[in-house]
């Protein structure tokens, strides 16, 4: 598709291919892991280090459960699915070939914070936390967290955006 407005070395269409996807996820992958790497080595666990008083901090904490620390006594349970739903998503980007600009940048942000929450998982059992909303006293969450939100909300503008034909009465 010859798209003049476009200037890039790699075709147009090769972005919004499943490589495209994968691409995509791995940087947000990247940027996770660099993100908890720092937390990591240099906030100590359960200390604060505030970003705009009463506002934002870092906090770091190990998150064993899913959203908002449920499920945190079956640790392992939750990692299984975890595993699970990254693999089935990963096996449908990969028997796709093109992708809308929302399935795209969606799927690539759900996959990237699904794979950097699962490494967490599995190497630490319990996955790193540390953004901090004071202000409105909301769970600690990652940036993993926030990519895989933001994936899903694309996904789901996405599908509403969809023509759909088949309506039943």
């Amino acid at each position: 598709m010859d798209k003049p407005w476009v200037h890039s070395p790699v075709p147009f269409d090769a972005i919004y291919s499943k490589w495209g996807v994968l691409t995509g996820a791995f940087l947000v992958f990247i940027l996770d892991r660099l993100s908890k790497w720092m937390v990591l080595r240099f906030l100590s666990p359960v200390h604060s280090l505030v970003i705009i008083p009463d506002v934002i901090q870092l906090t770091h904490v190990q998150n064993r459960g899913a959203a908002f620390s449920l499920f945190y006594q079956h640790p392992h349970i939750l990692t299984l699915i975890a595993g699970l739903l990254f693999l089935v998503l990963l096996l449908y980007t990969l028997l796709r070939q093109h992708f809308s600009l929302f399935q795209w940048i969606g799927l690539s942000f759900v996959l990237g914070g699904a794979l950097g929450n699962l490494v967490d998982r599995l190497h630490y059992g319990a996955v790193v936390d540390f953004i901090d909303v004071v202000m409105i006293h909301y769970p600690i969450f990652n940036l993993a967290d926030s990519f895989i939100l933001a994936g899903v909300v694309l996904l789901m503008i996405d599908y509403v955006r969809q023509p759909h034909h088949a309506h039943r009465s």
